[in-house]
């Protein structure tokens, strides 16, 4: 089939009459490609930021959960270029979850 064989006039605009598709899949292909929604989509959801309002008034943005470091009195969490931070937990007024 070429695209010589398709019209494309204002009548016969259907060129899926002449496309064969699989009517039937079968049980482990359907199975299989449940599983890769289910993952793509548990993926999708899974970005939480997380938003840390200092004591001054300053915003930082956090890619993960803030954790707090006992031994050295700071958040750590990770931003949204990968990295590290730290920030004094004496200075943190406000932890909040943003989806």
């Amino acid at each position: 089939m070429t695209l010589a064989d398709i019209r494309l006039d204002a009548n016969s605009f259907n060129i899926f009459k002449k496309i064969q598709f699989p009517t039937r899949m079968s049980l482990s292909l359907r199975v299989v490609f449940a599983c890769v929604l289910t993952v793509c989509a548990g993926a999708c959801s899974s970005t939480e930021t997380y938003r840390l309002t200092l004591k001054d008034g300053r915003e930082f943005q956090a890619a993960s959960k803030p954790q707090m470091q006992r031994k050295t009195g700071y958040y750590r969490y990770k931003n949204f270029e990968g990295r590290d931070a730290l920030i004094r937990a004496e200075e943190v007024l406000l932890i909040v979850r943003e989806s």
